[in-house]
């Protein structure tokens, strides 16, 4: 039987971690079914004129667009569905082509320049990459919570077996 109050505090968050484990163990033995909002979409085509792109961490940002013909604007996400090669290569006022699947970019081209490279060719690669994704992003952090429940039981476990007799609480 354990005492907990005879644990010490890396005892303590070795049951924590290993309590968070099982909390999330139903996701590993029930992989993800999102289809992300890529359900019976199809890929598109899309010429314009370039106006200007943000990026947020590196490599995932938008690409705001405007349409020659109706003079609107329309902003494209990069990141999620594609990869960047060539971020130099954007350049304002210029003519863009790229596919896309609903707002995400597949590929990108200026001035026939290929910037940006699809990673899933149609809506159903799409949410199984995506699916793929998160179910190991989620094996990642539980995978991370195990090995922390294992380091904090080891050092509750070294802590317990270098206690001096006079540290123990005699029973009562």
């Amino acid at each position: 039987m354990i005492k907990y109050k005879a644990l010490n505090l890396s005892g303590f968050f070795a049951l924590l971690c290993l309590g968070l484990c099982l909390l999330g163990l139903p996701v590993l033995l029930y992989p993800s079914h999102s289809n992300f909002g890529l359900e019976g979409k199809t890929v598109e085509h899309f010429n314009g004129t370039f106006t200007h792109a943000q990026f947020s961490k590196g490599v995932n940002g938008t690409l705001m667009t405007k349409n020659s013909e109706t003079g609107r604007y329309r902003a494209f996400k990069v990141g999620v569905m594609s990869y960047l090669i060539n971020q130099s290569g954007l350049v304002s006022g210029h003519e863009i082509e790229l596919t896309h699947l609903g707002n995400d970019v597949l590929t990108c081209q200026i001035d026939g320049v290929m910037l940006c490279a699809a990673r899933c060719s149609d809506a159903t690669d799409c949410i199984a990459m995506q699916r793929w994704q998160s179910d190991r992003t989620i094996q990642f952090y539980l995978m991370m919570l195990f090995v922390l429940a294992v380091l904090f039981a080891v050092g509750s476990w070294m802590q317990h077996r270098n206690r001096r007799p006079s540290d123990v609480a005699s029973p009562p």
